[in-house]
This record gives C-alpha cells, sequence and structure tokens, in this order.
C-alpha cells in the first residue's frame, strides 16, 4: 500500500465512522419519533375540524416526511461509500473511486443542509402555537412577538442557507462551510436560531405549568395541613 492509499483509506474510514455513528443514534431515535407522529395525529384527528387542524396536520406530515428523507440519506450516502470504495471497481486506484463516492454522495449532503433549516422553523411553529395558546392575553402578548420575531429570523436563515447552499454549495466541507465567512456564519445562525427559539418556548410552556397545576397544588396541600 502506497503512502498516497494510505492517507485516502484513513479519510475514508473517517467517513464510515461519522456515518455510521449517525446513521445508529437514528436507528434509536427516529421509532421513537414515528409513535410520537403517530399519536400527535391520533391526537388531532379528534379535534374539531378546521383550518388550524389542517395547518397542524400538514405540518406534522411534512416533519415526519423529512426527517425520514433525511434518514433514507444518511443511509444511502453510507451504502454507496463502501460499495463505491470497496465492491465495485476493483481494478480502480482508491484515490479515484473515493472521490467518484464523494461525488455522488455531494448532492445529497446539500439536500441534507437545505431541508434541516425549514425543518426547524416547521418545529418552531408548532411550538410557538402551543405557547400562543396559553400567553394570548393581556400584557403578555409582547412574549408571543419576540418569538415571532424569532420564529421570522429562523425562516429568513432558512432561505439565506438555502442561497449558500445553491450558489455556493462546492464550497461545503465535511457537510459545513469553510468559506466565504457569511454563509459560515450563516450556517451557524441556522443553529442557533431555532435553539434559542426551542428554549424560550420550551421555558415559557414550563412557566404556564408551573403557575397552573404547581401553585394550586400547593394551596390544596396548605387547605389539608391547616384542617
Amino acid at each position: 500500500m502506497t503512502p498516497e492509499e494510505a492517507v485516502t483509506l484513513q479519510k475514508i474510514g473517517k467517513d464510515l465512522r461519522k456515518s455510521f455513528a449517525a446513521i445508529i443514534v437514528k436507528t434509536f431515535l427516529f421509532p421513537l419519533y414515528a409513535v410520537c407522529f403517530y399519536k400527535a395525529v391520533n391526537i388531532l384527528r379528534k379535534k374539531p375540524r378546521g383550518w388550524m387542524m389542517g395547518i397542524n396536520m400538514t405540518i406534522l406530515i411534512l416533519l415526519f416526511l423529512m426527517a425520514s428523507a433525511l434518514t433514507s440519506i444518511d443511509i444511502s450516502n453510507f451504502v454507496t461509500l463502501i460499495n463505491t470504495t470497496f465492491v465495485h471497481n476493483s481494478g480502480t486506484v482508491l484515490d479515484t473511486k473515493y472521490g467518484e463516492a464523494s461525488n455522488a454522495t455531494f448532492n445529497r449532503v446539500l439536500v441534507i443542509d437545505a431541508v434541516y433549516g425549514y425543518m426547524t422553523v416547521l418545529g418552531d411553529a408548532i411550538i410557538i402555537w402551543r405557547v400562543s395558546a396559553f400567553w394570548n392575553q393581556g400584557k403578555r402578548r409582547w412574549v408571543l412577538f419576540l418569538l415571532y420575531t424569532m420564529l421570522l429570523g429562523s425562516l429568513i436563515t432558512a432561505f439565506l442557507l438555502n442561497y449558500c447552499v445553491a450558489r455556493l454549495g462546492t464550497e461545503l466541507f465535511l457537510g459545513g462551510f469553510q468559506d466565504p465567512p457569511f454563509c459560515r456564519n450563516i450556517q451557524i445562525t441556522s443553529y442557533a436560531m431555532p435553539a434559542a427559539t426551542t428554549f424560550v418556548a420550551t421555558s415559557l410552556i414550563g412557566i404556564t405549568f408551573w403557575s397552573v397545576f404547581l401553585i394550586p397544588l400547593q394551596i390544596f396541600q396548605l387547605i389539608i395541613s391547616l384542617s
């Protein structure tokens, strides 16, 4: 084995390790997600039919289809890398076969980056809708304005990320932008904005749970202790 082949084989090993780890994690998480999707659909079907129920059902189905597509792409990339580098074209130089495998999986990586941004926006939209059911009264409405602004920021970030993927996709390295700095910052923001939105919305739901359920429980316990 030449030194060049050793370096190429090391790159292939790193790619296989990363792909295999992603597949293992999704193998455990995807069935749980499918069960949650099934239960959520059943709950929505029992709700009165209306435009809001239709929107929520559409978002849930889209999220499930996107998650299924991303999982399928990960598995397809893993199989393509093995078949191209180790199974087919036994007479071809290893470095050439690795280049062919990278080219074959590159467009799928672009799809993953593009779809992920919209998945986070749709997921945050459902969470914010649930928050609005509790915080859409009185002076507390300003909180919803903050969440809507953050959701709009996530949507704009998703559009800009798609622009970077479509125009500068060749600059991707291991699924991330290295140059130009604008696209690198947009990709980082596409991870940070949904995480911040989910954190704020989940915190508001937790505050609502505390004020609606735990405080009356404490009053009930106080009454019992005094009786």
